[in-house]
């Protein structure tokens, strides 16, 4: 992430800290200046929201947890064949294949990405 949007910045919507543990809700924006999870330099300016947690031990960070919307960020760099393949590579797993509304949800948040 850092290699493919240098001039990348965060701004955190939400901060929320409790005991040895702490949140963030965060946006990235950043331009696409190197490749990126196999898409090559864009130069397009994007935004990917996500969600961060870490746990700490004394003043050091033992665990962390990062969500981003990589989906959305696809969308934004104009990857819809990347899509479909990433979709369909998911729907041929077997768990997936014999679980109906794991499927349905998959497909479902794919072609609100691909429309």
């Amino acid at each position: 992430m850092w290699r493919a949007f240098l001039d990348a910045k965060y701004e955190f919507d939400h901060v929320v800290i409790q005991g040895n543990e702490a949140a963030f809700m965060f946006s990235l924006t950043g331009t696409h200046k190197v490749e990126f999870m196999g898409i090559p330099a864009s130069n397009k300016q994007i935004k990917i929201d996500g969600m961060i947690f870490f746990r700490f031990d004394a003043s050091k960070i033992v665990e962390r947890w990062e969500i981003m919307d990589i989906l959305a960020a696809a969308k934004q760099l104009g990857v819809r064949q990347q899509l479909s393949a990433i979709r369909n590579a998911i729907l041929e797993y077997a768990e997936v294949q014999t679980n109906v509304h794991l499927r349905e949800k998959i497909d479902g948040l794919f072609k609100k990405h691909l429309n």
